[in-house]
């Protein structure tokens, strides 16, 4: 009797899988399986891309821009949320490999703070070599775009990119949000 039952489940699932692949050869219509749509180098994300061009870590979002306007009227910028533990705390953008910087090598982005705020970007290496550029303070409640030149920087071996946003502060929550985030050329 088990077996009986047994064979006439395998029957009826074949039977079933075997209409299934008909069907959808008459209509030409199989299940669509998407492969994300990464950001391409050099531009690191624009949060339209389904995933950035190298791997971001940090607490970071897409979200709708909820603040469009002036220099951005993107449809998603990336929500980033100070935890209000670390003064250090930081989005870390690793390359996994040297980042090349002989052509693109102003990093540039967008920025929207609802206070005034200062952001560093640092480069960091294999062997303790770093490059820090801290921005002036930012104006409230607008978006601003940033750049920082690290043209001075090429030939060096750095494999991250770290943004530190109100660095040294480690005293309130704070939320940030960034836009159009890459390297370009001079």
């Amino acid at each position: 009797m088990k077996k009986d039952k047994l064979y006439f489940t395998v029957i009826l699932g074949i039977t079933l899988v075997g209409i299934i692949i008909v069907s959808c050869e008459k209509t030409k219509t199989f299940p669509a399986i998407k492969s994300p749509v990464p950001c391409e180098y050099p531009v690191i994300t624009d949060f339209e891309c389904d995933e950035p061009s190298h791997p971001i870590t940090g607490a970071l979002t897409t979200i709708t821009n909820p603040v469009s306007g002036g220099v951005n009227t993107s449809t998603n910028v990336g929500e980033y949320t100070d935890d209000a533990i670390e003064a250090w705390d930081n989005l870390t953008i690793d390359y996994e490999t040297t980042i090349d910087l002989t052509t693109n090598n102003q990093l540039k982005f967008k920025f929207y703070s609802l206070k005034s705020v200062q952001v560093l970007a640092k480069l960091e290496g294999e062997g303790g070599i770093n490059k820090e550029i801290w921005s002036d303070f930012s104006q409230e409640n607008i978006w601003q775009e940033y750049s920082f030149d690290f043209s001075e920087s090429i030939g060096e071996e750095y494999t991250k990119l770290l943004l530190f946003f109100n660095p040294t502060v480690g005293n309130g929550m704070d939320t940030y949000y960034i836009d159009d985030l890459l390297f370009e050329a001079k």
